[in-house]
């Protein structure tokens, strides 16, 4: 995941908001993780199964709020080592 500088935070709190679900799952439950580290380029989810398919949205947000637009979701898979993941 490319990283957003500070010049481009537009504000204090600044703050990646990363979703994502598997499709394994029956319900396709979705889950949230808030990242405050600009500088981190990936998230990393201990404990998941070896290759399996999900899908990931990631936003920015700030003290302002969420940024604007729908969530994009891409397919990853768990151990896969990309610029989407």
């Amino acid at each position: 995941m490319q990283t957003f500088p500070p010049i481009m935070h537009n504000g204090s709190d600044f703050h990646y908001v990363i979703k994502y679900r598997t499709y394994s799952s029956p319900f396709n439950t979705e889950q949230r993780v808030e990242e405050h580290d600009w500088r981190k380029g990936k998230l990393v989810v201990p404990n998941q199964p070896v290759y399996a398919q999900y899908q990931i949205s990631v936003k920015t947000a700030n003290e302002k709020g969420i940024s604007r637009g729908g969530d994009k979701w891409v397919d990853g898979y768990s151990g896969e080592d990309s610029k989407y993941c």
